[in-house]
């Protein structure tokens, strides 16, 4: 029975992934996240205390309570925030800027240090050639 059911989960996922787009931005986040994380339905739901089927339904766009999407995010180690934001909707600048800043904060000590040197050079060129 389990086999069956695990089988029937795998092609649920399948399916979902070909129709990502379709599905609201919680749903998409929320698969997300756990396939980034290399998680089974199964193992979020353990880690939040749900049940599978409750992990599948949010995946297919069923709108969980606060207090899920809390559990959620905290067991995908985000933010509710994010498990909501739809990227569609940002800009290209805003896209690049998040992209930025995420590659800062895995910058070692000392590159951040040059990019914010670099950064203050640059405002001060700008500012005089304005």
């Amino acid at each position: 029975m389990a086999t069956s059911e695990n089988r029937r989960a795998a092609a649920l996922e399948l399916h979902l992934m070909s129709n990502v787009d379709e599905l609201p931005p919680l749903s998409r986040n929320v698969l997300g996240y756990r396939l980034h994380q290399r998680l089974s339905q199964q193992d979020l739901a353990d880690r939040c205390r749900v049940s599978r089927a409750t992990v599948a339904k949010i995946e297919r766009g069923h709108v969980p309570t606060l207090r899920t999407i809390k559990t959620l995010a905290k067991a995908l180690s985000t933010t509710p925030a994010k498990l909501l934001d739809d990227p569609a909707f940002h800009t290209t600048t805003t896209r690049f800027l998040e992209g930025l800043r995420e590659a800062v904060k895995r910058a070692s000590a000392r590159s951040r240090r040059l990019i914010v040197n670099l950064a203050r050079r640059l405002t001060r060129l700008r500012k005089s050639s304005s």
